[in-house]
């Protein structure tokens, strides 16, 4: 299962010299440094032919940030930082004034999920002692709470629009599949039989929209996936789009806006659930990071606004130091 730890320097060090007996050595290693900003594009603002031309830094730091989800009435927005050295979740307002810290779980891998329908909660799933599992963080205040407890992973969860459910990814049957538990905890219920990953709930909250496999190779753009819908109950799983990117589409009122890969730009596009057509919203101006694990995109639920990460800085040094023993 994909999972987001945010690394900004690693060092691999390799003997270069082999010193006698009692002589100081020599060790090399590798120093990197990565910025994943957030771009937030007004789909609806000015453009230059096709290419979007209202686009902001979105509570910019220099550490890596990753979309989360819009709240529903879109005037917030949670997302995944780790500009205070562990990924954690964070939440500001939509123009990305506001901003706060939401968990201190310093957690090895955290992902950020959906809203609950009143707006006071969130679910995540972070690993905090191995095993990543799926909390509800109060926004309030107090501990998060631990919802699943089995063996395995289990994540990228969202809440369902009565409040009742928090459907998300697990692997305990094997490979990857779609689950559902009662939001205040209780037995989990398998939905999905020809594997799931990624739930997200659809406007009229009867169909669960998801993909049915991680990409070959790294997560992000490098791949592409199936979108494909089942009943909120279990049932019959149809496909929807035949060629998505994992973590770079989002439901949103009327159908599902999602990246596409061009040759020379990447492009937001838009499936809608009346006529099942897909068709453009415009080109961005920049590229979505390629950066495994790292890549992600958000859309409110109107359809205005959509949070776009991108690499703002990827470098790496070689370093010597001289005299070790």
């Amino acid at each position: 299962m994909a999972g987001t730890r945010a690394l900004h320097t690693s060092v691999a060090s390799l003997s270069t010299s082999r010193p006698r007996s009692g002589q100081p050595g020599r060790i090399a290693f590798t120093r990197s440094r990565t910025d994943v900003g957030l771009r937030l594009v007004d789909l609806e603002g000015p453009r230059a032919g096709d290419v979007f031309q209202s686009i902001g830094h979105f509570s910019d730091s220099t550490r890596v940030d990753v979309p989360g989800r819009f709240s529903s009435d879109g005037k917030q927005v949670a997302f995944l930082s780790d500009r205070t050295g562990w990924a954690e979740l964070w939440i500001a307002n939509a123009d990305g004034s506001g901003l706060r810290q939401a968990t201190t779980l310093h957690a090895t891998e955290l992902l950020v999920g959906s809203w609950s329908p009143d707006g006071r909660r969130m679910v995540i799933d972070a690993a905090t002692d191995g095993d990543s599992d799926v909390f509800l963080v109060s926004l309030d205040g107090g501990s998060p709470v631990r919802v699943t407890t089995e063996p395995g992973s289990d994540g990228l969860a969202e809440w369902s629009s009565d409040g009742r459910w928090i459907y998300f990814t697990s692997d305990r049957s094997g490979r990857p599949e779609l689950w559902k538990v009662p939001a205040e905890g209780g037995d989990a219920r398998r939905i999905t039989r020809e594997g799931g990953l990624q739930p997200q709930q659809g406007p009229e909250g009867r169909t669960l929209f998801y993909v049915d496999r991680l990409p070959a190779g790294t997560f992000g753009v490098s791949g592409t996936t199936r979108l494909m819908q089942v009943p909120v109950a279990g049932g019959k799983e149809s496909l929807v789009l035949d060629r998505v990117r994992f973590g770079l589409w989002s439901v949103i009122q009327g159908g599902i806006a999602f990246l596409t890969v061009g040759a020379d730009a990447d492009e937001i596009d838009f499936y809608g659930f009346g006529d099942r057509e897909v068709r453009r919203l415009g080109t961005l101006p920049f590229r979505a990071s390629r950066i495994a694990g790292l890549g992600g995109l958000t859309a409110s639920w109107d359809g205005r606004w959509v949070l776009v990460s991108t690499t703002d800085l990827m470098e790496s040094d070689i370093m010597v130091v001289d005299g070790v023993r």
